[in-house]
């Protein structure tokens, strides 16, 4: 080998010839790179973050199988910002993520070019170029100006620019690697989409190498592309507003607001809203709360509140709300309304919403809507009025006093919903439904007496707890006059001992309530009071212990009456010490004695000792009026009953006695009775032994 001296010598590596250590190939290794594509509800999110990257974990190769079937992205653990695979309405503005990936690129690889291409839905979707954006995931910050974006016929072109290019490849002083760069393409669901169309969508990244033999500009380049994931969203026109309103008719204000103790009161209608409208008396009593007036007798001057319940369990902000309310045609005619003490409520927290919305009523007929206020771009705001529960409205209402007896008010109400046209941005034609239909009937101004069977007395004095014990009967007074059994005892207060069996020597209390409600200062009555024809063949009464109350007021007032028992008939009467002089006549004097009230008439019985056992012991009183003018009226109490046991039991055990320590003086009788016959029997066996020896000898 020779050796060389020249310094200025030219070598020409490529005619060289290495035969001892061959130099290794230089060409580098392909870019590495996989783009991503996400669906997302809004702008700008989570660029500098990997959020996203999970959200199709449960894949096996989610590049794969969503170009194959992009639905296969369950939703379950997606973030709530992905729309991928969700319903979307007209007009929705989407924006599609795009991420380039930068990430194992590296200056080797003689990178020229990058960027993305997106075929995207033109025919359904508006896309704004202008407002495509580009960020830096890793610093943040905004990158758009280091590409160049076009839109071309439905095609989406981003790509690195050519200013950034040094010695025809990417400068990375310039455009750094390294990272994902990610694409904020906002994109609207056109007007005309029809419903069930599915908008998909995939991009690509592509990269562009120079050829290392080369390197010069105009020598050959290499392209290599990828698909993103698939992503698919399907147009549907939001749900019709699905809502129901409901209607009751109440005692009292205010009741059960939160919950929903009367929605089952209607159970046993088939259809409670058309069962209803078509006939109100479908609706039972038997299973409504006490509260629930619908088909109960009402008379004049009563107050009732109608609950009216507005629904928006299910709206949605989707559905474009405009307004709802309540529309109620009340019974005008014999109905008066007090507006200014009608109280809306918000049924889910109990708080009082009233002021959300504008009261109106005109000509008979209530309207309830949401205010104007609370509009935010021509539809209810959220933020403000809540959807996803009832509002709940008492509306007071008291019976006018000249409706005739017999008359049935009856009362519909109805909801509506007015939605805005997502095209033209004007109201929709308003729904509504309506509510079930409520009765009540004005019941004739007559006095209705009471009669009650009780294990004690004084019970509830000034109270009404015992009337709703027979609220099972269609008739109260016909039902149990023809059958006394007829009135069932799983709903009567437990002091209440009709139909009970009771041995002889009980003392049971007999409640007579003389109703003198229908009367006031005004009324001229000569008498007022109640006859018991009680059995004297099996009861024996105490006339001196009979007191009579004031129901109103609680006060004994037993000495403003005459009581009379005679040939068992037991008579209640005002004495004359609440009369006055009416020319010829003696009438009660109403500032002595109180009109306008119940008198309760406390009567104590003892069974005899001598009543046949299964003897059905039955007692109907009656109340007695004489107008001014000697016109005599009797009206009659329910009918009630108790039977003596059929026979006493060999173990001693009595029937109810009304005593509550019965029971266990029972089961001590029967272990001594029990206790004493096995004493006899043996003594008497000893006895008899005894006997047979003195014989036997």
């Amino acid at each position: 080998a020779g050796t060389l001296t020249s310094s200025k010598a030219l070598i020409s590596l490529s005619r060289m010839t290495f035969k001892d250590n061959p130099i290794p190939d230089i060409t580098p290794e392909k870019p590495d790179f996989q783009p991503e594509k996400f669906d997302l509800s809004e702008g700008k999110f989570d660029i500098t973050g990997n959020k996203l990257m999970d959200d199709d974990d449960e894949l096996t190769d989610e590049y794969g199988e969503t170009n194959k079937d992009p639905y296969v992205d369950k939703v379950d653990n997606n973030e709530p910002q992905n729309l991928n695979t969700k319903l979307v309405k007209r007009g929705d503005k989407l924006f599609y993520q795009l991420w380039l990936d930068t990430n194992h690129f590296t200056p080797e690889q003689l990178i020229q070019t990058t960027g993305l291409t997106d075929s995207y839905d033109a025919k359904h979707l508006t896309l704004d170029a202008r407002n495509i954006k580009g960020y830096d995931g890793k610093t943040g910050e905004e990158v758009t100006k280091l590409f160049d974006v076009e839109d071309k016929d439905g095609k989406l072109t981003i790509q690195t620019k050519k200013d950034l290019l040094k010695d025809n490849v990417l400068d990375t002083e310039r455009f750094a690697f390294g990272r994902y760069y990610k694409f904020d393409i906002p994109v609207t669901v056109k007007e005309d989409v029809e419903d069930g169309v599915d908008i998909e969508n995939v991009a690509s990244q592509f990269v562009t190498t120079v050829n290392p033999e080369t390197g010069e500009s105009n020598a050959p380049t290499e392209t290599v592309e990828k698909p993103t994931q698939k992503r698919v969203n399907k147009v549907k026109s939001p749900k019709k507003v699905d809502f129901q309103p409901e209607k009751f008719d109440l005692s009292e204000a205010k009741f059960d607001i939160t919950g929903d103790k009367l929605v089952d009161d209607d159970d046993e209608v088939k259809d409670e809203y058309t069962d209803t409208n078509k006939d109100p008396y479908a609706d039972k009593v038997d299973n409504n709360e006490p509260q629930n007036l619908n088909t109960k007798l009402v008379k004049r001057g009563d107050k009732l509140f109608y609950q009216l319940w507005l629904d928006t369990n299910h709206f949605t902000p989707e559905q474009l709300i405009r307004t709802t309310g309540l529309t109620d045609s009340y019974d005008a005619k014999h109905l008066t309304l007090d507006i200014k003490n009608i109280k809306g409520y918000d049924g889910k927290t109990g708080e009082e919403a009233t002021k959300l919305f504008d009261i109106e009523d005109k000509d008979g007929k209530l309207t309830i809507q949401t205010k104007k206020e609370l509009l935010k771009d021509n539809v209810l705001d959220t933020e403000r009025f809540a959807f996803g529960r009832y509002y709940k409205f008492d509306v007071p209402v008291t019976v006018k006093e000249d409706v005739p007896a017999g008359t049935a008010i009856e009362n519909t109400a109805r909801q509506f919903v007015t939605t805005v046209n997502p095209e033209t941005g004007e109201p929709n034609k308003p729904s509504e439904k309506p509510t079930q239909k409520r009765v009540n009937k004005v019941k004739e101004n007559k006095p209705e007496p009471h009669k009650f069977v009780l294990d004690k007395a004084n019970v509830d004095v000034k109270g009404t707890k015992l009337l709703d014990d027979d609220s099972e009967l269609k008739d109260r007074y016909a039902d149990t006059n023809k059958e006394p059994y007829a009135d069932k005892t799983d709903n009567n207060e437990p002091e209440n001992i009709n139909t009970a069996v009771l041995k002889a020597g009980t003392t049971i209390h007999y409640q007579v309530w003389v109703d003198t409600t229908p009367f006031d200062k005004e009324s001229l009555l000569q008498t007022i009071g109640a006859e018991d024809d009680y059995d004297e063949r099996y009861v024996t009464i105490d006339t001196k212990a009979v007191k009579v109350y004031n129901k109103s007021t609680g006060k004994d007032v037993t000495s403003q009456f005459d009581i009379e028992n005679k040939d068992g008939k037991l008579t209640i009467l005002p004495n004359d010490s609440v009369k006055k002089t009416l020319g010829q006549i003696k009438v009660l004097d109403t500032s002595k004695f109180e009109l306008g009230v119940y008198y309760q008439v406390e009567i104590p019985a003892t069974i005899k000792k001598d009543v046949p056992a299964g003897t059905d012991i039955e007692n109907t009183a009656k109340q007695v009026i004489v107008d001014k003018d000697g016109k005599k009226e009797e009206l009659i109490t329910e009918k009630r009953v108790n039977k003596t046991p059929k026979e006493e039991q060999a173990t001693g055990a009595l029937p109810r006695t009304g005593e509550k320590a019965g029971l266990l003086y029972t089961l001590v009788g029967s272990l001594l009775l029990a206790g004493l016959a096995e004493w006899k029997i043996r003594l008497f066996s000893k006895q008899m032994k005894k006997a047979l020896k003195q014989v036997s000898k």
